[in-house]
């Protein structure tokens, strides 16, 4: 109809439409599993690691506990997949939010344009990515955070000592993360990921530029805006900084729309109460944590 003149009205009418069934669509969607997967060993093993420690050792070594998936591993995997479930991969695919809106569209791995193969092998990097988050999450960060908390009486003022003097952090930023990782701690992450994921923004910006990369745009009429998480994740500069499997999953997890892309979920308001004690919300918490120790140590040296 947009291809037509003078049907404005009835694109605008079929749109409504479109949107009606779309949000309807939605409650009809069921989850597809291969089946249950025993992460019962994981689960003790973590909640031994931090057991009978110090608040603060139980912490450093949550924090040490694992680490994000590595590209060529996830690149096996998807290859792997692509060879043994043919059909899986005959089509392309989309992605949808909450409300069943279209937000993405994935090309066939099958495709004859080798740029498209790419395209659809990194999206299934990035599926692969999120499964990761959600096995750590499940087996070793959320076991090991309740062990914490059983032992210890947790404060707020725990958490200065890691992030005050810490070159991730600039100051004048420290009450925020340590709130931040607080919240996070205690179970409270729609507290945790509002406070965290711009100050992670803003920490990303800040060690960029500390290696003299521009972290903000110039217009025509001098006009200058700083990099969102959207850009700066992609900045050639951030892997050989932070190593690209981190960067990689940081991409997935914050901006992705076929990841888990709870940065822009978040900004937009397109996540509901429950989405705030997911999986993707505290393996942002846990990755912080680990930013945080990774940099105190290095600004120690």
């Amino acid at each position: 109809m947009r291809r037509i003149e003078k049907t404005n009205e009835r694109v605008a009418e079929l749109h409504k439409i479109l949107l009606e069934y779309q949000e309807k669509s939605s409650e009809e969607m069921d989850e597809i599993s291969s089946g249950p997967i025993d992460i019962t060993k994981l689960v003790t093993d973590a909640q031994n690691k931090v057991k009978g420690k110090s608040l603060t050792d139980a912490i450093i070594t949550l924090a040490k506990m694992g680490s994000s998936p590595k590209i060529s591993d996830l690149k096996r995997r998807v290859e792997e997949s692509a060879g043994k479930y043919v059909f899986q991969h005959l089509f392309s695919a989309v992605a949808v939010n909450e409300t069943g809106k279209v937000i993405a569209r994935q090309p066939s791995m099958l495709s004859d344009t080798p740029e498209e193969v790419e395209a659809a092998k990194k999206v299934e990097m990035y599926k692969e990515a999120v499964y990761h988050q959600h096995l750590h999450t499940l087996g070793i960060i959320d076991p090991a955070r309740q062990q914490i908390l059983l032992e210890h009486d947790v404060r707020e003022h725990d958490f200065l000592s890691l992030v005050s003097d810490n070159m991730f952090i600039p100051p004048g930023r420290e009450e925020i993360y340590a709130r931040g990782l607080y919240a996070g701690l205690k179970g409270d992450f729609m507290v945790s990921t509002h406070l965290l994921i711009p100050q992670l923004e803003h920490s990303i910006r800040h060690i960029l530029y500390q290696n003299g990369v521009i972290v903000s745009t110039l217009d025509s009429d001098g006009i200058q805006d700083e990099r969102n998480l959207n850009s700066l994740l992609f900045l050639p500069e951030l892997s050989l900084i932070l190593g690209e499997d981190l960067t990689f999953d940081l991409q997935g997890l914050l901006v992705e729309r076929f990841g888990s892309n709870l940065r822009n979920r978040m900004a937009h308001g397109l996540i509901d109460t429950n989405a705030f004690h997911s999986t993707p919300a505290q393996y942002l918490w846990w990755i912080m944590l680990k930013l945080c120790l990774v940099y105190k140590i290095a600004t120690l040296r």
